[in-house]
């Protein structure tokens, strides 16, 4: 279905004489592009198009410079969180005696690798998300040290139809880490 304007007058005091066009879906009297709209509109309402240009410029440079912000953070965070997964393996060789030599399974530094912790804690800075120590995350209570979260997802032995109960929810990072594991997961 196609849109069609309309020749429609203004209400505004300031503007009786002025005729506008107007998008309708009816039986159109008269096509006109979009060009001769906003060639129309600028003659009516000068200050009005001015200021909302202006308005929609500004909107869209902001999103453009959050957007690269937050692209240049992630790609941060993408390197450190491969940083993380790599100190969690090293710390699984060292312990292999309690271990064994496999280490920490592949599934869960996979599912280490791709949950993003810096989103579960406040900072939401990348180099204090993936540093190996636990994170304040408000009211007495941290995030745990990646190592330990891995630990204890690789010795829950948890299988993919598995529904896991995780009680004690925090911020929410391992029951994340769980959720990329497992069938379904309930926190409280």
């Amino acid at each position: 279905m196609a849109t069609f304007t309309f020749d429609v007058f203004c209400l505004e005091p300031e503007h009786k004489a002025c005729a506008y066009r107007w998008k309708a879906w009816l039986v159109p009297r008269r096509r006109t592009s979009a060009i001769a709209n906003i060639q129309h509109a600028v003659r009516c309402y000068p200050g009005r198009v001015l200021a909302y240009a202006v308005m929609k410029q500004l909107l869209l440079l902001t999103f453009v410079a959050f957007a690269s912000e937050a692209m240049a953070q992630d790609a941060q965070c993408v390197r450190e969180r491969a940083a993380m997964v790599e100190t969690i393996r090293a710390y699984a060789r060292l312990e292999a005696d309690v271990l064994g030599p496999q280490g920490i399974s592949e599934r869960v530094l996979e599912a280490m690798g791709k949950t993003e912790r810096h989103r579960f804690i406040s900072e939401r800075s990348c180099s204090v998300a993936y540093m190996d120590a636990p994170v304040l995350i408000g009211h007495g209570q941290t995030i745990s040290q990646p190592y330990i979260v891995a630990l204890m997802t690789h010795l829950a032995a948890l299988k993919f139809d598995d529904t896991v109960l995780e009680v004690g929810t925090g911020s929410g990072y391992q029951a994340a880490v769980l959720a990329r594991l497992v069938r379904k997961v309930c926190t409280v």
